[in-house]
């Protein structure tokens, strides 16, 4: 739920009140400014701000709530909203009015309970920004999760140290993750190569085996081979290899031959790469 960008202007004084709470939802104690009380009020209201853990702890639900509802569907929001206005008209509050000057101009403007109470100004605070469609300008920053009165509808980030360390951490992660592709891609470029190794050595090991009169070098490199795919005996590996003859004879290709080769035959090529 956001507002237009009309709703973005700067509405009276609004800011700063929703600033105020921003920061009893972050936790910090604190006595707001409400206008123009009476000194009496503000007795009050300095006896009250002592028990802001409570309103803190009241506010962050119902925040919380109107948030959740909004996010879920339209209905959701108004019904959220009603419950709000109901709990807010039943504490009965009495804002008083007064006559601000501004510049060569004159204000009136609608001040805070009367009562001065803590709970009252918290919550006249919420529904004065409802009604000038600033509430959702008081969001939590995307990067430390603290409360903040937005400047516009774009500002996602309390301050801008936290807008350069979640930009910090994405590029780290955005290094992270290229490095991390780069070593996937090497990884199965290197696979494909030692694959493509194996199927042209044992392509040249089929070769050498089916020659009648190999040469002394290619005896020494082949008997092994043979004697252990023969456990010990090459007449034994030399009937397993002219079986492979019979299939390529009858049209199987090199690869295929070798993709079907169970893992332990394969094992005795591989150890002699080594």
């Amino acid at each position: 739920m956001f507002v237009t960008k009309k709703q973005s202007k700067r509405v009276g004084g609004i800011e700063i009140f929703l600033e105020s709470i921003a920061g009893v939802l972050n936790g910090d104690l604190f006595l707001p400014m409400v206008g123009e009380p009476s000194t009496s009020a503000t007795s009050k209201l300095r006896e009250d701000t002592l028990a802001t853990s409570k309103v803190r702890k009241e506010l962050r639900h119902d925040i919380s709530l109107l948030y959740a509802a909004a996010a879920e569907s339209d209905e959701s929001y108004r019904r959220g909203l009603e419950a709000l206005v109901k709990k807010v008209n039943s504490l009965n509050l009495r804002a008083s009015w007064y006559v601000k000057p501004l510049g060569d101009k004159t204000q009136v403007r609608r001040g805070f309970p009367e009562d001065g109470s803590f709970r009252g100004w918290a919550y006249t605070v919420i529904m004065q920004a409802l009604e000038q469609g600033r509430f959702w300008y008081l969001r939590p920053c995307i990067e430390c999760k603290k409360f903040f009165a937005a400047k516009d509808s774009r500002q996602r980030y309390c301050q801008p140290s936290c807008r350069e360390t979640l930009h910090g951490r994405q590029a780290k992660d955005r290094v992270r993750k290229s490095r991390e592709n780069m070593r996937r891609k090497n990884q199965k470029v290197e696979k494909q190569k030692n694959k493509h190794r194996r199927v042209a050595r044992f392509a040249n090991f089929i070769e050498s085996a089916k020659k009648r009169n190999p040469t002394e070098a290619e005896l020494d490199t082949n008997r092994p081979i043979l004697k252990n795919l023969g456990a010990g005996d090459v007449k034994q590996g030399r009937k397993i290899v002219n079986s492979w003859e019979e299939k390529l004879a009858g049209g199987l290709n090199i690869e295929s031959l070798w993709g079907s080769l169970p893992s332990q035959i394969k094992q005795v090529f591989i150890r002699v790469e080594r």
